[in-house]
């Protein structure tokens, strides 16, 4: 009994297998509207790992200099 139901699952395993690989092939992906919005998010979660990187090239006086060096000086007109 054990080896007809093994027979069984093996040839339709091996059915859908060829069906799934004919209709892969013949189908075509196109973007649906949950790309455009996982896309952004995933550029939200990938941006503190660019950081990180970008950051472990700067060199370790600069990490750990406080107040931050800004490009350019703060005067009262760009604070307000």
């Amino acid at each position: 009994m054990s080896n007809s139901v093994l027979a069984e699952v093996v040839t339709s395993s091996e059915q859908v297998a060829q069906r799934s690989a004919v209709e892969g092939r013949n189908r075509k992906r196109s973007l649906s509207g949950w790309h455009f919005v996982l896309f952004p998010i995933a550029v939200l979660f990938l941006v503190p790992f660019l950081q990180m990187a970008l950051a472990s090239f700067s060199p370790a006086k600069e990490l750990v200099a406080f107040p931050r060096r800004s490009s350019r000086p703060i005067s009262r007109s760009t604070a307000i």
